[in-house]
């Protein structure tokens, strides 16, 4: 049992660490450059063509656009799951190029549409950090912060469920139901897989155990390295850590097995004419998955920081920063 709890706090850590701090929140970005305005020609002095001028404008930056790198995409998976598995299905598809640009249109308003909004992110990030560095939790300020990124993402259901209706008329009855088949055989990949990792883990952590190798794949070790942590800190932690895996792992299968059940009901609707992504209520469970994310990450936080001292919190600060800036 030991080992078991052991490698599933280390699971929940992977995962914590994946999205540190809290909900992938956004740093600050400069506003746009916008070029002024070209001043007004003298009177009775000729004008310029405009495409020329715009064009030399450009021209500067084309090199510079060509070698950017391409922006990440949002990752869905922990708050709108389905939709996740639509958008890595629907490119395996025979399309025309007709059909192709407006599937890639649809792609890139879902990709919006489902992203949680930049702003209540900031302000849960800077609540945190104000937190972890003055060693307490204001709680009822980080829990309006919760329900307002909750809100924020409710926000966004109606235009989530919209995309997804263009998706399913863009599509012909044959495309449709071979998209079906493709996400369900997806969705059974990673059920299989998940349970391989689960099994997998349990043979290693049962190893780890015995002999005390691979902890250099531990991110609590790694973090008790950054922040230099006493033996006595680290065995605290980790025994609060196991603690919220406990308390967590029953709602965890239980939203599990219901999100595969709403999965098959939406798959079996969008082979029908009759889809409708609003009635099927894709998406309003975005909002609750968002919360417990954000809420399993702030307890995270919350079960490390009353045994560190101000040094270490200031270090714990500047490293869920870094990664931040990482993952953002």
């Amino acid at each position: 049992m030991h080992s078991s709890n052991r490698r599933s706090a280390r699971s929940l850590l992977l995962a914590v660490f994946a999205g540190l701090p809290l909900a992938a929140c956004a740093a600050s970005e400069p506003p746009p450059a916008v070029a002024p305005p070209p001043a007004a020609p003298a009177t009775g002095a000729p004008v310029a063509p405009a495409a020329p001028a715009a064009q030399a404008a450009s021209a500067p930056n084309v090199a510079e656009e060509a070698n950017a790198p391409e922006p990440k995409k949002p990752n869905l998976n922990h708050r709108h799951p389905l939709v996740a598995l639509f958008l890595a299905s629907v490119d395996s598809l025979d399309m025309t190029a007709q059909q192709k640009a407006a599937i890639d249109g649809v792609k890139a308003d879902l990709l919006m549409h489902a992203e949680v909004p930049k702003e209540p992110r900031r302000t849960l990030e800077a609540d945190v950090l104000a937190a972890v560095n003055a060693g307490k939790f204001d709680q009822p300020k980080i829990d309006a912060d919760m329900r307002a990124m909750a809100s924020a993402v409710a926000a966004t259901q109606p235009a989530m469920q919209d995309d997804l209706n263009h998706l399913h008329r863009a599509l012909n009855p044959e495309q449709r139901k071979k998209l079906v088949e493709i996400i369900r055989g997806k969705a059974k990949e990673m059920h299989a897989h998940g349970m391989a990792m689960h099994e997998h883990g349990h043979a290693h952590a049962a190893h780890d155990a015995k002999s005390g190798e691979h902890e250099h794949q531990d991110p609590l070790a790694k973090l008790g390295e950054e922040l230099s942590l006493t033996p006595e800190q680290s065995t605290k932690i980790r025994a609060k850590v196991e603690a919220l895996v406990n308390a967590q792992q029953a709602a965890m299968k239980n939203k599990m097995a219901a999100a595969q059940k709403q999965m098959e009901a939406v798959a079996t609707a969008f082979i029908t004419e009759k889809f409708d992504a609003k009635k099927l209520g894709i998406g309003t469970q975005a909002p609750e998955l968002v919360k417990t994310v954000v809420t399993e990450r702030v307890q995270f936080v919350q079960a490390v920081l009353p045994e560190l001292t101000p040094e270490q919190r200031s270090k714990f600060a500047a490293h869920i920063q870094a990664h931040n800036a990482e993952i953002d």
